[in-house]
């Protein structure tokens, strides 16, 4: 529990400004806490969880240790979805075929991109080869799908190479089930994010219904996405799930019509379902409950969207009535790759309180030791940045609003999410952890899955305030001093072709 000596952070100790002052708990109810946004249960799934029962980690490492461990243990079943799997996580492989091979009771469901499951590495290595062997000896209890965007195809998709086709749409969900434990995350099962890429990681244990409602979204995409089918231990064809849903390469426009009735179905029966949940607010004992939100723009889904904007005015509003601003809520966001889209920016613009922006320094892009045309891109995101911080001047809202970047020798930063703070509160009541970046291709292209936690129990908003502490502890604040100097100034070929590109990022 946090004492009197203990000073929020936001920037490192160096930059000595502190935008949070100390504060106390909330002492609300968890019901209290709900009412300036009181519309969400209308909108998606309710699901008291136990704060108890809520692990969050810190450090890449004890992410993939967690995992492995957890992986070696499973009894029933392992569900994973990721954007891909490294070339390089044999022992992640490995972990997986040898717990099918102990376990006759065990299954396994693996959900990856398309696009970036099929790239070759140089060796010519994919994801898909990489989980071949365990699917082919153990056909009747792995699967393994793969999401194709339905935009890309025609001769779009004839005329982009590998790799730039990616920036057309992705399935871009993490999460990680291993029985009833659900670890909620932004970071792939890559080596990388594994040793010292920076991300977030919040296990949820014995967490049944959040465990289902995870499960049945993937089994929902799963039936929309293509499965592989192995022809030999190095040879596979795809085919759609289900037959009768049509490819979304072939049919594209037919395809996002059934995906969509199949989707919004399943986002209809789990709010529905979850109506049930409600009455368990009122009840002391229940602490904490958590807000799942889907954004498939490209499917007519944008749960997600309508939820922040809906989010943000309620407390806005409330942060006015507070006190016109001077105790309103305090909000931090966090984006790896900053290109707010127009949505995010007027919510951030419209704050009635403190509003602290995180990203990524040009060291600790993912982007900056690159090769190639994507060097150019920690050069686009200071340019970014620098118009971000033009458009809070002409607003006024210098004040309030303040960026920060993250830097730490030899890591990159892809943390992502969202924490507010109550007024006179010392830690988050809410944040967010998932998969967006809050960018234009979160909103518009790519497949997305976040949840929304909210909490009055004090140890976990403890922790949650502890795990955007270390963060926090390697930001530095940057104004426009700092993005107009000469080491900052982009290259010329960034400036030409990042707006050009900028709705792709």
């Amino acid at each position: 529990m946090l004492n009197s000596r203990t000073i929020p952070k936001l920037i490192s100790a160096s930059n000595a400004i502190k935008s949070l002052k100390l504060r106390q708990f909330s002492s609300k109810t968890l019901y209290e806490a709900l009412e300036p946004i009181s519309f969400l249960p209308s909108v998606t799934a309710t699901i008291p969880v136990k704060a108890k029962d809520i692990k969050i980690l810190q450090q890449p490492k004890d992410f993939y240790k967690s995992l492995i461990d957890r992986i070696q243990t499973a009894k029933e079943r392992i569900v994973l979805s990721s954007l891909y799997i490294g070339e390089s996580e044999t022992e992640l492989v490995e972990v997986i075929h040898n717990q099918l091979k102990k376990n006759p009771n065990l299954k396994v469901d693996i959900l990856l991109d398309c696009l970036r499951g099929t790239r070759p590495s140089k060796s010519g290595q994919t994801s898909v080869l990489s989980l071949l062997p365990a699917l082919n000896e153990f056909s009747d209890r792995f699967s393994l799908h793969l999401y194709h965007t339905p935009d890309l195809n025609g001769f779009t998709k004839l005329l982009i190479p590998n790799r730039f086709n990616e920036g057309v749409g992705l399935m871009h969900i993490k999460g990680y089930l291993i029985d009833n434990d659900l670890l909620l995350s932004g970071a792939n099962l890559n080596n990388d994010y594994f040793k010292n890429r920076q991300d977030r990681y919040y296990w949820f244990n014995n967490s049944n219904n959040l465990s289902s409602y995870f499960s049945n979204l993937i089994s929902t995409i799963n039936s929309i996405s293509y499965k592989v089918t192995p022809r030999s231990p190095k040879d596979y064809y795809l085919k759609m799930t289900d037959e009768k849903v049509p490819d979304p390469v072939n049919k594209s426009e037919e395809f996002k019509k059934l995906a969509k009735s199949k989707l919004s179905n399943f986002l209809h029966m789990t709010t529905s379902e979850s109506a049930s949940q409600l009455d368990k607010l009122n009840d002391d004992s229940v602490d904490t409950v958590v807000f799942p939100t889907l954004q498939m723009k490209p499917l007519g889904i944008d749960l997600d969207s309508r939820v922040t904007k809906g989010l943000m005015s309620h407390l806005n509003q409330a942060g006015r009535m507070v006190g016109k601003g001077k105790s309103a809520y305090t909000n931090v966001i966090s984006t790896s790759y900053f290109n707010l889209d127009p949505m995010y920016l007027d919510s951030i613009l419209n704050t009635s309180g403190q509003f602290n922006v995180l990203t990524s320094a040009p060291e600790a892009n993912g982007f900056y030791t690159s090769k190639g045309v994507s060097n150019l891109l920690p050069d686009g995101y200071t340019l970014s940045e620098t118009q971000f911080l033009q458009t809070c001047k002409r607003n006024n809202k210098l004040s309030k609003i303040k960026l920060f970047e993250y830097k730490k020798d030899d890591w990159t930063f892809h943390a992502k999410g969202w924490w507010i703070f109550e007024p006179q509160s010392n830690a988050p009541f809410l944040t967010w952890i998932g998969s967006p970046n809050y960018n234009y291709r979160s909103v518009h292209r790519d497949l997305e899955f976040q949840s929304m936690l909210v909490t009055t129990n004090e140890d976990l908003q403890y922790e949650m305030k502890k795990e955007l502490d270390q963060i926090l502890d390697h930001c530095n604040r940057v104004d426009e001093d700092v993005l107009s100097s000469e080491e900052r100034e982009p290259r010329l070929m960034a400036k030409i072709l990042f707006p050009m590109v900028k709705t792709m990022l």
